[in-house]
This record gives C-alpha cells, sequence and structure tokens, in this order.
C-alpha cells in the first residue's frame, strides 16, 4: 500500500518559476496544499528530491536554495503539512554526477537515514521526464503532473493536474 510521497519541489509544490532564487517569489501551484492536506489526513509521510541546476550554472548560490526551502517549509508548515527530509542536486547535466535525478543518488542518501523506507510504499511525483524515470528506476509508481511548459515523453502509472487531483485518485 502506498503511504510515502516522494514529490519534485518546481511544478508540483510551488510554481516553476525557473531558477527560483528568491523565497518571496515562492507561490504555491494550485491544488498542492488541498492535496497535500488530504493525503497527510490519511496518514501519508512527505519527502522531496529536486534537481537545482542552477547551482552548479552559478546562476544562484546554495544559500539562496537554502533560503527557498526554509520559506516554503514555513508555508507548508502553516498549512499544517510537514516535510520530513529532502534531497538536492546542485549540479548540472554536464557534471555528471550520481544524484542528478533521474539517477539515484538522492534516493540512496535518503534511504540511509530512513532504513524503513520501500519503494513499493512510495509513489514520486513529478511533472518532467527524468522525475518520473527516477521514480521508475527505484522501482516506485509514478504520477505525472501535467505541465505545459515540459513534454511529456515519459508517461507516469497516474497523470493528474495537480496533487489534488492525484489525492482524488489514491484516496478512494
Amino acid at each position: 500500500m502506498i503511504n510515502i510521497l516522494l514529490l519534485d519541489r518546481d511544478g508540483v509544490i510551488n510554481i516553476d518559476k525557473s531558477y527560483l532564487s528568491n523565497p518571496n517569489d515562492l507561490e504555491f501551484v494550485p491544488g498542492a496544499v488541498e492535496g497535500l492536506q488530504r493525503f497527510r489526513d490519511s496518514g501519508y509521510r512527505f519527502f522531496i528530491f529536486t534537481n537545482q541546476s542552477g547551482i552548479g550554472h552559478e546562476i544562484f548560490t546554495r544559500d539562496d536554495f537554502d533560503r527557498c526551502m526554509t520559506r516554503l517549509f514555513n508555508m507548508l508548515d502553516k498549512e499544517g503539512i510537514k516535510i520530513e527530509s529532502y534531497r538536492v542536486c546542485p549540479h548540472h547535466r554536464e557534471q555528471g554526477c550520481d544524484c542528478r535525478k533521474p539517477k539515484t543518488g538522492m534516493w540512496e542518501s535518503l534511504c540511509e537515514e530512513y532504513s524503513d523506507l520501500d519503494p513499493e510504499k512510495c509513489i514520486m511525483i513529478g511533472d518532467k521526464d527524468a522525475d518520473i524515470i527516477f521514480g521508475k528506476n527505484i522501482g516506485c509508481s509514478t504520477a505525472r503532473i501535467i505541465s505545459e511548459v515540459y513534454p511529456m515523453e515519459e508517461k507516469g502509472d497516474y497523470t493528474v493536474k495537480d496533487l489534488n487531483e492525484l489525492a482524488d485518485i489514491l484516496l478512494k
């Protein structure tokens, strides 16, 4: 039974503003808060996995990213939503790291800290092909948030407009 959401950040929780570096620019994706609250009320756990190539390209700093995450966590906390942990890949594609989605380094790192994680109890939710491939690579279910920005070549097990619609499906 699925009871853990693995969430991409930009385009799933907050509106993807391309290289988000100012915490004041954070806005929730419509339906994200409502969906997360419904999953929370059903006992789900939440983890974030995010590629942030803007750090590797020196468009913004790790401190900028950390300030955005702090604000995001504060905004979610006001809505009664707690993210247990997160992982970030600060590299760009050409840096050849093991942590950039769809590679599984961020998952492996999280599993070192949370030994109770089981991919069969997880669903990876993202708006890009890399998110869906990442979920498949770790062996979990996947849900694709429809994006007007990113083409959909890789289909998820579920395709939805937002987290609230995914809650409609999974919490039946």
